[in-house]
């Protein structure tokens, strides 16, 4: 799924349009160009303005969307857009984009989070994957995973022996917050949180969790991983 999304997110493939509603393999008219119908269906979508177009865009869902995007090169600008993406955005993700602090665009931090979003979900039911990311990474600050770990408290996630610098690098969360609000302490003086409980302290420290989103989106620019 997420090889998916990343193949349509890439450059708008130059051919035969595809139409929103595929019903009986038919693409919808209005987007291939072709004359109204006789009961007045149908129509040019080009010819109507931008500002037209964009109301027209929001009834869709994010992969029609990017369907819609890949017929043509106005089409891609225009699906590319901020304030289609935002709200796909906050319904998907709970939270507002954080526009204008966040340094990339609306469908760019979309793209990020579901590709997160698929990986962990699916990543209990594939313990070959699950090993491949977390038991021949033992310290993986630079890694793309490791940054969205704290953005969901339900993900089944193993336990993770991490110093202090790696859990402030990462979700900037001091290590004077973590222990003020520490968890259980072992015997080796080692402080053992549950997912849910750094998830609900991250939100705490940043203020919010469109302010984790930004926190992290920051991240992923800094370090240069799209």
């Amino acid at each position: 799924m997420a090889l998916v999304w990343e193949r349509d997110l890439q450059e708008p493939r130059i051919s035969a349009s595809v139409g929103v509603d595929q019903q009986g393999g038919q693409g919808n008219p209005a987007l291939r160009g072709e004359a109204p119908t006789k009961d007045g269906s149908g129509g040019e979508l080009l010819h109507f303005s931008e500002e037209v177009i964009i109301l027209i865009l929001k009834w869709l869902d994010p992969f029609s969307l990017l369907k819609v995007g890949s017929t043509c090169w106005k089409l891609f600008r225009i699906c590319s857009c901020n304030s289609l993406w935002r709200h796909h955005f906050q319904v998907s993700f709970g939270a507002a984009f954080p526009s204008p602090a966040c340094p990339m665009s609306a469908k760019e931090a979309f793209r990020l989070l579901f590709m997160w979003k698929t990986l962990y979900r699916n990543v209990q039911c594939n313990p070959s994957l699950l090993e491949r990311l977390v038991g021949e990474l033992p310290y993986p600050p630079a890694t793309y995973w490791m940054q969205w770990l704290v953005l969901e408290e339900s993900v089944p996630l193993p336990a993770l022996r991490l110093g202090w610098a790696y859990v402030e690098g990462l979700w900037g969360i001091p290590r004077e917050e973590l222990e003020e609000n520490q968890g259980a302490m072992d015997e080796e003086n080692i402080l053992w949180f549950e997912w849910k409980d750094l998830y609900h302290l991250a939100v705490l420290y940043h203020g919010g969790v469109t302010m984790v989103f930004q926190y992290v989106l920051n991240k992923q620019c800094t370090c240069g991983m799209f």
